[in-house]
């Protein structure tokens, strides 16, 4: 993998999230082309997919994912709570085919046999309870 000058932030970058916030992420591809996933990874390391290998994806393109406009419909906050990470990944052939990891560790035996040209970028955020 590399670092690109693809992007994924949380709206209005903000990092911290209670349950039931709505969840945005914005992507941008930026120069980057090709087959678009944006993996979940939840604070008790199980692996999300808000998109996989979709594609083939222009360069310059921009979404808004869980706005309930583009691509899906709303996130929300909800358990498991705590550290929490969303990936983008834009490569030139599917990454995950098949195959569907289930946790952090399954998903980054994927990602280290994976192409070199996976372009990646992620954002850490924390979600806890209602208070």
């Amino acid at each position: 993998m590399r670092r690109g000058d693809a992007s994924i932030r949380t709206e209005n970058g903000r990092h911290n999230f209670v349950q039931d916030d709505f969840l945005i992420f914005e992507i941008s591809t930026g120069r980057e082309q090709g087959y678009v996933s944006i993996v979940y990874v939840s604070a008790d390391d199980s692996v999300r997919f808000i998109s996989r290998d979709s594609g083939p994806v222009p360069a310059g393109t921009v979404l808004n994912i869980g706005d309930g406009k583009q691509l899906m419909g709303s996130l929300f906050v909800s358990p498991p709570f705590g550290g929490e990470l969303a990936l983008l990944l834009v490569s030139p052939t599917p990454i995950f085919n098949a195959e569907a990891p289930e946790t952090a560790d399954d998903l980054l035996n994927v990602l280290q046999r994976g192409d070199a040209g996976i372009a990646a970028a992620y954002v850490l955020f924390e979600t806890r309870p209602e208070v």
